[in-house]
């Protein structure tokens, strides 16, 4: 297929990736449901923060989509890859899954490293589940990942396993200058503990190219989860990421967000402390130079009684860069904050 600029995406783009990739009927159906509802929203749904978002710097007649990318690795990126291609990691060039390690050890314990097209096959079940639970009416970038993602990464930890290597996903943009849209899946299920580190890279290309990620993470009960992700694209670039974290009872999870690249970023950020006991604690910090903007919300929802949220965020800022920081604790239950 040809690129096609954002600002031209329609229903014909989301059959032909649904159809080269031999989507189940009920994809194909919520894809071009969340295409209507894309087409339909503002970029930013909240009048109280339309006035100070800079989304609109991403340009649809720019960024420009295909069901395939270049799958070539970028010169500056092989001496990173090498140094991570011996351990648990998943390595995805553009909407190109380049490579996957994971122990036979591992392996044999039940644990899941994949792209999301495998994981559509093999763990249907457990996709549709998460797929389904995202509202695309919250946000228009949440529409649009869910009507037209072209790749996307699964981790699946299995019950009562504590896996002692971290677990690396590293994302790059390709040479061609096709944005991607990746679906990210991570699920702990109950008494696991695990560490997973996300990368994310850019090329320097002329034109405007973005990373678009939709990810959802599932913690189950008395599990602990530390997760870090590291954003270090070219100036050139836009990284708009939203992400909803699912936390039972008595786990926890430890988010650490670093933000270095990019012209712009944009973060929404969603904890639902859903079990007793459960607490989150994230930790942002961000990087600014030149006219670089960033723009992150952060929602910790307290869904039961005795649940801790802890949200700290730092911004260091030179040239005429600029950070927009927004942070809630919404209380349901009686708890503690």
């Amino acid at each position: 297929m040809q690129q096609l600029a954002l600002s031209s995406i329609g229903n014909s783009l989301i059959d032909e990736i649904s159809s080269s990739r031999n989507e189940p009927n009920w994809l194909k159906e919520y894809r071009n449901s969340a295409l209507s509802i894309y087409q339909e929203l503002p970029p930013e749904v909240s009048p109280l923060y339309n006035k100070y978002s800079d989304a609109k710097r991403m340009n649809p007649e720019q960024v420009s989509l295909s069901i395939n990318t270049d799958s070539k690795i970028p010169e500056f990126l092989t001496k990173r890859i090498d140094e991570v291609k011996n351990q648990t990691s998943i390595i995805q060039i553009g909407s190109n899954i380049h490579s996957v390690n994971i122990s036979d050890k591992l392996q044999s314990s039940g644990v899941i490293i994949s792209s999301i097209n495998d994981a559509l096959t093999q763990n249907n079940e457990i996709v549709e589940k998460v797929i389904k639970s995202s509202n695309s009416k919250e946000d228009k970038y949440t529409a649009l990942n869910n009507a037209a993602f072209n790749t996307g990464l699964f981790v699946y930890i299995p019950k009562n396993l504590i896996i002692e290597e971290p677990i690396h996903l590293l994302s790059c943009l390709s040479e061609d200058g096709i944005s991607t849209i990746s679906r990210n899946l991570i699920v702990a299920e109950d008494n696991t503990k695990a560490t997973i580190v996300q990368e994310l890279y850019s090329p320097k290309i002329q034109t405007q190219q973005a990373y678009l990620e939709l990810l959802n993470t599932s913690v189950g009960s008395n599990s602990n989860l530390d997760l870090t992700t590291l954003q270090m694209m070219e100036q050139n670039s836009v990284n708009f990421s939203t992400r909803r974290t699912d936390v039972s009872q008595d786990a926890k999870i430890n988010w650490y967000l670093g933000l270095f690249g990019t012209m712009l970023s944009r973060y929404r950020i969603d904890y639902h402390l859903n079990g007793t006991g459960s607490s989150v604690n994230d930790s942002e910090v961000v990087f600014g130079n030149h006219e670089q903007s960033f723009d992150l919300n952060t929602v910790v929802n307290h869904n039961k009684e005795s649940t801790e949220g802890k949200v700290v965020e730092k911004s260091i800022l030179k040239d005429k860069s600029k950070s927009l920081i927004r942070s809630f604790n919404t209380i349901r239950q009686r708890c503690k904050i």
